[in-house]
């Protein structure tokens, strides 16, 4: 993350406008500024804006924070319901998605909040030619806490360019069956799905990068191990 904020800081040449999911510790936040790529006052971080949906998390996060705003709540309502707390910032040029859970709850519509708020981002800075700006993503890949609809609709997905002629025979040497794969390689088929969701949300109003992508393995007590996803992408004008 740190190259391409230090890239897109020096390309803009003043400090960053940063949203982002910090977390108690908020070390994003601490490191960025000690990196020079936001500014911090002597009341706090004029130029980010924060959430969190967990009290404790959050109240945590405030007193390291001072003066720099935030809400308790979560990222979607935030977005989708025009809260003051996010929309005053914006445009931000960086955008730091760190979730706990996955990006398709089994208790959400296939096409779940968080790819809403995200559309709903790209659009407003495509419609004020608000470029370029970073996306941060990461969350959990879990195929037993992913609501079984979204995994479809991803398979499905992926199964339209085994129909395009330019991508056929690149498809079939990848993925010959995308329903094994998905069900024997479910973190690979995060890891391409992914970034194909974020390309078409923003693909009649901008052009999207994608310059980084990676997993690494985590344990939990209830969960058992599983793979958390990261991506990177970037907005071009």
């Amino acid at each position: 993350w740190l190259p391409e904020a230090k890239s897109l800081r020096q390309n803009k040449n003043k400090p960053l406008r940063y949203f982002t999911l910090p977390g108690k510790w908020a070390y994003d936040i601490l490191f960025f500024e000690k990196e020079g790529i936001i500014q911090k006052d002597m009341r706090g971080f004029p130029d980010v804006r924060f959430c969190d949906n967990r009290p404790k998390s959050y109240s945590d996060a405030k007193r390291l924070l001072g003066n720099t705003i935030g809400k308790k709540e979560n990222f979607e309502r935030l977005v989708l319901d025009d809260q003051v707390e996010f929309w005053d910032g914006f445009p931000y040029d960086i955008y730091n998605l760190d979730f706990c859970g996955t990006c398709f709850p089994d208790n959400q519509p296939p096409f779940s909040e968080t790819f809403q708020a995200i559309e709903k981002i790209i659009t407003k800075h495509a419609s004020n030619n608000q470029h370029p700006f970073i996306i941060f993503l990461t969350m959990k890949a879990l195929d037993s806490e992913t609501n079984p609809q979204a995994k479809e609709q991803l398979i499905q997905n992926i199964e339209t360019n085994r129909t395009d002629a330019n991508f056929t025979q690149q498809i079939n040497a990848l993925i010959p069956d995308t329903r094994t794969f998905a069900n024997q390689n479910f973190v690979d088929f995060i890891l391409i799905s992914i970034p194909k969701i974020i390309c078409h949300l923003s693909q009649s109003h901008c052009d999207v990068e994608v310059k980084a992508q990676a997993k690494y393995l985590r344990h939990s007590p209830k969960a058992g191990d599983y793979y958390i996803t990261k991506f990177v992408f970037i907005s071009l004008p």
